[in-house]
């Protein structure tokens, strides 16, 4: 039973479930991308497929979030010549991240949790990891996420990403709520449960594949196996 007044919410694969691999979501998108602005060859798609996760990688590396924005223009800067406006920028990045939220699904759970919590009186924020905000806006929209909400948190307005304690101070400055009375809930032992043990708060796996806790890691305060077995006091 969660006591904890403000609820820190991940998004991929604890609210909902990203039904395809991110190899194919993410080459899906950057076709969209190139269809929209230039003929394209199979090069110059791998070029920017590498290019992604080369990205990506290094945003694991050091926590630190690089946004979309630096992708998509770094990208068509190396390899196709072109310099992106500003508001070219965001209209590639409309159309990139559609693909992703085609193959999204809501988990049955999740309307009911949030639902249950919010008459609690429980204060619900989504706290994730994305390198496009615009992303988890769409996102909320699509499935009616937002009268739930009191805020939104994501890495790339802040530029940290989870298991980054700072990720979770820039949330707490920003939101000016009490750490003392607040659980971060995630399905990733290694980004949601670890960034809330560095930041001192409580910390709620849900772990709806059952997955084994390594050996001599710390275990979270919570541990539930859906949304559905939530309960709070």
């Amino acid at each position: 039973m969660i006591e904890e007044t403000n609820l820190l919410l991940d998004v991929g694969d604890t609210l909902v479930s990203i039904t395809k691999p991110f190899d194919y979501y993410t080459k899906q998108a950057i076709q969209a991308v190139l269809e929209k602005r230039n003929k394209f060859s199979e090069k110059q798609l791998r070029n920017f497929l590498d290019l992604r996760n080369e990205i990506r990688t290094e945003a694991h590396r050091t926590e630190l979030e690089i946004p979309i924005s630096f992708f998509l223009k770094r990208a068509f800067k190396e390899h196709l010549a072109i310099d992106l406006s500003e508001k070219e920028i965001k209209i590639l990045e409309n159309i990139y991240i559609q693909p992703e939220l085609i193959i999204t699904e809501i988990f049955d759970d999740t309307l009911e949790f949030l639902n249950k919590a919010k008459s609690s009186g429980k204060k619900l924020f989504l706290t994730t990891n994305n390198f496009s905000e615009s992303h988890v806006l769409e996102l909320t929209n699509q499935y009616g996420l937002l009268p739930y909400l009191s805020g939104i948190h994501v890495s790339a307005s802040c530029n940290y990403r989870k298991p980054n304690e700072d990720f979770l101070r820039t949330f707490f400055e920003k939101f000016k709520i009490n750490p003392a009375d607040s659980v971060i809930i995630g399905d990733k032992y290694e980004m949601d449960i670890i960034c809330g043990k560095r930041a001192g708060i409580k910390t709620c796996l849900v772990n709806r594949n059952a997955i084994k806790i390594e050996e001599g890691l710390s275990l979270p305060d919570y541990e539930f196996e859906s949304l559905r077995s939530i309960f709070f006091n």
